[in-house]
């Protein structure tokens, strides 16, 4: 399968270069050659809304934007594509480690080349470029507005601002092409497309609901900011054509009434995560932990994601001391990595159990199963979450759960089945609800169902293929209705 796109060379601001992987690259664009062009041009900015203004530095950035898309070519693109994917994920890369990756990765094996994927690179060469690349099986065109930060460091810049502000720069390239729509999950992309109001139909999926800011890795900047992320946020969603969160029902109707204007609420599809369910199977934990190196006799307590202060791992540590004080033998395997795990580390030292707890830093999806696999519970202590996909993923591993009452644990525990929700910060508690759920009869069986029947990435992005993409103009259903 080729790539959807053809570049005339007639253009007189572009450079025709190739991909080393054998497609077409989109030219680099060169500002500094502008002022040769002659004649008039083709500008290709779209209607505006009128209803309320956008905040001032956004009304900036679209006057920047403006500016440079009267200079530039329109003309640069032969064949149609359906819609952009557009998130601060390194294509790069392996895609997996965090929730964004995993989510372009379904989006990629699910949709293919139905999008044209913008985000990050490693590869300083590819920036500004279309390249086309193979990812999961699938031939797939790639677009990188900025190299991606190396080292996993916090930086002066949070990543979605960044990738925000990069984006500006190629507003012009992104706007000259025939495309009919922009899916994202990215807060600070969602409030430049609004305040852009340009052709595209915009789907906004909402990864977690509340001010993302204040689960981040600067939280307290986040709560100081929360009225400002709030009233930016309110004008972003009325600008949205259509819109999916990562959430239960009941905390997607408690989001809509607080982010109301003038008694006018916004209309939130609940669409939670969804995993390969094909990948994410019961297997023989016995099997599991000898690959793992651990004893078939220990209890193996799993946990998935990032190691931030926000995941609450240090409770994960306390219940692992009550468990062993109580003879049980018990281990905890962490996998992911983030900004706490020195820390964490330290900690494990200080509290004496470094033999008991082992760091498995990223893994590629693979081998997340199989950590799951020999998962005798699965362990969730967040303060905050918005869908977790690391508890999806447990769950169509048909392995228990014990978490926190965080976003999304009621849809995905039915408590005594298939695991328990610990209500109070208590290690002793915690330690307790992982007792009770390692002797879990049917807790396989019950997870298992749930996952085929409620969490598989086919019907995830069936559903915004239905609902959003078959309503794209010049596509089968026209303008999306829920644009006002």
């Amino acid at each position: 399968m080729g790539c959807r796109f053809g570049v005339r060379r007639s253009s007189p601001v572009c450079s025709w270069q190739t991909s080393c992987a054998g497609g077409p690259r989109m030219p680099r664009y060169d500002p500094s050659q502008l002022h040769q062009r002659r004649g008039p041009t083709r500008g290709v900015a779209g209607p505006r809304h009128s209803k309320s203004r956008p905040q001032s530095w956004l009304r900036s950035a679209v006057r920047r934007s403006d500016k440079v898309l009267r200079e530039y070519p329109s003309d640069m693109i032969d064949s149609p594509v359906i819609a952009l994917y557009l998130d601060p994920v390194d294509f790069s890369r392996p895609l997996h480690g965090n929730g964004n990756a995993a989510v372009a990765r379904a989006a990629i094996k699910v949709m293919g080349d139905r999008f044209l994927y913008l985000g990050l690179t490693s590869n300083r060469e590819d920036v500004g470029r279309l390249v086309v690349r193979e990812i999961e099986g699938r031939t797939v065109s790639l677009y990188a507005v900025a190299l991606a930060r190396g080292g996993g460091g916090m930086g002066l810049i949070p990543e979605n601002l960044r990738f925000a502000l990069h984006l500006i720069r190629h507003l012009a390239v992104i706007s000259s092409w025939p495309v009919s729509g922009v899916l994202t999950r990215t807060y600070t992309v969602m409030w430049l497309l609004a305040a852009l109001a340009r052709r595209w139909s915009v789907c906004y999926y909402i990864p977690g609901l509340g001010n993302p800011m204040t689960i981040g890795r600067r939280p307290r900047l986040g709560r100081f900011l929360t009225s400002v992320y709030d009233s930016i946020q309110r004008v972003a969603l009325r600008r949205a054509d259509v819109l999916f969160a990562a959430a239960s029902r009941q905390a997607t109707d408690d989001y809509c009434r607080h982010m109301s204007y003038r008694g006018r609420r916004p209309v939130i599809h609940p669409l939670p995560t969804a995993v390969d369910v094909d990948l994410f199977r019961p297997q023989p934990r016995d099997a599991a932990k000898q690959e793992l190196g651990v004893s078939a006799y220990e209890r193996v307590l799993v946990f998935v994601g990032r190691l931030a202060s926000v995941k609450g791992i240090p409770l994960l540590f306390d219940a692992l001391v009550e468990l062993r004080r109580d003879g049980i033998n018990a281990a905890l395997m962490l996998v992911g990595d983030g900004e706490e795990r020195l820390a964490l580390g330290n900690l494990v030292e200080r509290m004496g159990i470094t033999e008991h707890v082992r760091f498995l830093g990223n893994q590629p999806p693979a081998l997340v199963a199989r950590a799951l696999a020999a998962a005798d519970v699965f362990v969730l202590a967040s303060f905050t979450e918005g869908f977790s996909n690391a508890m999806v993923e447990a769950v169509a591993s048909g392995r228990p759960l014990v978490t926190t009452e965080v976003s999304g644990a009621a849809d995905l525990i039915r408590e005594g089945f298939n695991g328990f929700i610990v209500r109070e910060r208590s290690a002793r508690l915690f330690a307790d609800c992982i007792s009770r759920a390692v002797a879990l009869p049917d807790a396989e069986q019950v997870s298992r169902d749930m996952a085929l029947e409620r969490f598989s990435d086919q019907g995830l992005w069936q559903v915004i293929q239905e609902s959003w993409l078959k309503t794209l103009p010049g596509l089968e259903g026209g303008r999306s209705p829920n644009r006002s």
